[in-house]
């Protein structure tokens, strides 16, 4: 059974949001950013940690001039 979710909207919270953001140094901002990356690599299995290597090769047509 799946519990249900309840959301509670609190008016001005997306401004109150902005502006706390906005007052931080970037610093701040890149140490929060580095705390929610380990939090939610806490929750992944070790295969899912690492970082997806993509690359995807194009053939590029020449153009003369």
């Amino acid at each position: 059974m799946e519990k249900p979710i309840r959301i509670n909207i609190i008016e001005g919270l997306e401004t109150l949001d902005f502006e706390y953001w906005r007052k931080t140094t970037p610093e701040e901002r890149l140490d929060a950013v580095q705390h929610l990356r380990e939090m939610v690599s806490g929750l992944k299995s070790e295969k899912e940690r690492r970082i997806k290597k993509v690359i995807k090769i194009i053939k590029l047509k020449k153009f003369s001039s």
